[in-house]
């Protein structure tokens, strides 16, 4: 399954968590963004 993956600063690092756990269940993650926890 493919599943995709954004948001803002403030839920950056719950982001990473929820991409690395479906990549470990084998599904295609796209990461859409933000790419670091800094407020722009």
């Amino acid at each position: 399954m493919k599943v995709a993956f954004g948001a803002d600063h403030a839920g950056f690092e719950l982001k990473q968590h929820l991409i690395e756990t479906a990549g470990s269940l084998g599904h295609d993650v796209l990461d859409l963004g933000t790419h670091g926890p800094e407020s722009v």
